[in-house]
């Protein structure tokens, strides 16, 4: 599946992850996430990002926040989900 560029322009974009570095990065934890944010940005009309107090991995609260606003106000949800493959 491809994504038409020119459909996102005019949209919102919602990221909801437990670890950015902060505005001063002092606290360096996420900067990948932080380098996915940057190259979403181009496409874009706004990204905005929620950082959960609670300090969770990737599904629990991220994942389930941002299905549970699926739900509420019916747009996609993308889960990033990251793990190592047990034998």
């Amino acid at each position: 599946m491809t994504i038409d560029e020119k459909s996102l322009v005019n949209k919102v974009l919602l990221v909801i992850t437990p670890i950015y570095p902060n505005q001063d990065e002092s606290v360096v934890t996420g900067t990948f996430v932080k380098n996915q944010v940057a190259e979403l940005k181009q496409h874009f009309k706004k990204v905005i990002i929620i950082l959960p107090v609670i300090r969770a991995h990737f599904t629990w609260p991220s994942g389930y926040i941002g299905v549970e606003l699926k739900e509420k106000y019916g747009k996609p949800v993308i889960n990033t989900i990251r793990g190592k493959a047990v034998q």
